[in-house]
């Protein structure tokens, strides 16, 4: 009986995963107890990293995948600007048949995400600050959209619930109408979801 016990002992981590978030928090509180901050700090750096993964990782799901020639080329995730406290997640797409390349970004910014929603909201201060850029309602959700012919990039933003901003910004496209076939395929609601 005693090996039996001994087995399973063995074996108790696969059939049990211990969840690396909550041993790494509990690593903080011991350590913090014991009064090891320095320590406690660097355990607690190493949660917030495996916390951003988690997040990058669930919002990675909600994003499409392969359509019309459009293939994911990696989702990635990190601060949104050195010594930043925001968080951006974004995924690349890239056309083989057209050379044209889009990127999804969603931003954990206040700041950016209270821009978006003030012009959307103040059609009179978004055209003032921006002439070549025009609001469309995309999918139940309005938009900032804005294309340049000469440089065949083209922009298309929203703000999310909470503080988050959703961008999609294309180069090599013939037209706005790539940005906006992506804004139609993506589900808000899972993608805000998923963050929260």
């Amino acid at each position: 009986m005693k090996r039996y016990a001994a087995a399973l002992l063995l074996f108790l981590p696969v059939l049990c995963p211990a969840d690396p978030v909550n041993d790494s928090l509990d690593r903080i509180h011991s350590a913090y107890e014991r009064g090891e901050l320095r320590h406690c700090l660097t355990e607690l750096e190493g949660a917030v990293r495996l916390v951003r993964e988690k997040l990058v990782e669930k919002i990675g799901l909600c994003l499409p995948d392969a359509f019309g020639g459009w293939e994911p080329m990696n989702t990635s995730g990190g601060p949104a600007a050195m010594l930043s406290r925001a968080l951006r997640v974004s995924r690349l797409y890239y056309n083989g048949d057209t050379g044209a390349s889009i990127e999804i970004q969603i931003s954990f910014d206040r700041s950016r995400a209270a821009v978006l929603r003030s012009w959307i909201a103040n059609p009179l201060d978004f055209r003032r600050d921006n002439q070549k850029a025009e609001l469309l309602n995309i999918a139940s959700n309005r938009f900032i959209v804005s294309y340049d012919e000469h440089d065949r990039h083209g922009e298309l933003k929203t703000a999310l619930s909470g503080s988050a901003a959703l961008e999609l910004i294309g180069d090599g496209l013939a037209g706005a109408d790539d940005l906006i076939d992506f804004a139609e395929k993506l589900d808000i609601e899972k993608l805000e979801a998923a963050f929260h």
